[in-house]
């Protein structure tokens, strides 16, 4: 099965994340860089940003 992938750079995914109202929690990164890892891919975890600023 032929498979396809695609790289967005950290500067790109901060980017999207921005422009989402997303903030980067966690990086898990992947095997894919022959370093031990979980997945094959990298994964991330964002979470929404608050609307209220508390003081």
């Amino acid at each position: 099965m032929p498979e396809d992938f695609i790289a967005i750079t950290t500067d790109g995914i901060q980017k999207m994340a921005d422009l989402a109202g997303l903030t980067l929690v966690k990086k898990y990164p992947g095997q894919w860089k022959r370093k031990p890892g979980f997945w094959e891919q990298d994964i991330l975890t964002f979470e929404k940003k608050s609307k209220f600023i508390s003081n």
